[in-house]
């Protein structure tokens, strides 16, 4: 069984926090796609907390679209917050488990791409509603249990890693948000090979995020190249497969 470390998680994003925004285009265009979304949505928030922040793109992209507010941050991994805090934005080193506020101290409560990494979504989601204040958004997005799929397939891996939309939802319910709106959408991003891909969960911190995940950590990894060029290969390139679950959650 596969168990996520956050102290791995914590070093990990930390060693790829230099290069980050060079690699994590994905998740740059998903961050650029959640302020437009919520730029446009009508929400009034005075006060908004960026959950994972990373080096502080979401954060100074919400500090544009709400001029008049309070955007903080905070990340599991001092690297980010460092490189957040060189942006000129206000970030802390903090767990999403554990969060370092009062009671209904937001009006907004975002993330981007963070909540795959939570060992407990129940308990990381209970926090975030707990520092929301009354009519408040909890508004996300996440990588659902179809990433990376093709990788899995070609190790055979049964089990599954990352969150399904179900399994998102059913934790939201229990933590006691209602009136949930999850959409779900498929994206391929293309490598020139599989070492391409394992190159590339590297740069952005990923590979390592997992204890006893023998996809991200074996050596014989490569010797799966012609596995994955055969079923997944298109026009001498390889694609991956990722989910993004978009969710807006309201705390009435």
């Amino acid at each position: 069984m596969f168990t996520k470390d956050r102290a791995k998680i914590k070093a990990s994003f930390s060693r790829a926090a230099a290069a980050y925004d060079k690699h994590a285009d994905i998740q740059a265009s998903l961050c650029d796609e959640l302020v437009s979304k919520l730029r446009n949505g009508e929400i009034y928030a005075k006060t908004i907390l960026d959950i994972g922040c990373g080096t502080g793109r979401l954060m100074a992209g919400l500090e544009k679209s709400f001029a008049d507010s309070l955007v903080v941050g905070m990340d599991i991994s001092e690297g980010m917050a460092v490189f957040a805090a060189h942006r000129g934005v206000k970030s802390f080193v903090a767990d999403a488990q554990e969060l370092p506020f009062g009671p209904k101290a937001f009006d907004l409560v975002v993330s981007n791409g963070v909540y795959q990494w939570a060992g407990d979504l129940k308990s990381s989601f209970r926090e975030a509603r707990r520092v929301l204040k009354k009519n408040g958004y909890f508004v996300f997005n996440c990588f659902g249990s179809r990433t990376l799929e093709e990788l899995r397939l070609c190790l055979n891996i049964k089990q599954n890693i990352l969150p399904s939309k179900e399994r998102i939802y059913k934790a939201l319910q229990g933590a006691g948000f209602t009136d949930v709106e999850m959409n779900v959408k498929l994206q391929r991003k293309y490598f020139d090979s599989l070492s391409s891909i394992l190159y590339w969960l590297k740069s952005i911190g990923a590979n390592q995020a997992y204890t006893r995940a023998p996809f991200f950590t074996s050596r014989k990894l490569m010797s799966l190249d012609d596995c994955y060029n055969k079923h997944y290969g298109d026009n001498n390139r390889v694609y991956a497969t990722f989910e993004v679950i978009y969710i807006k959650a309201a705390h009435e």
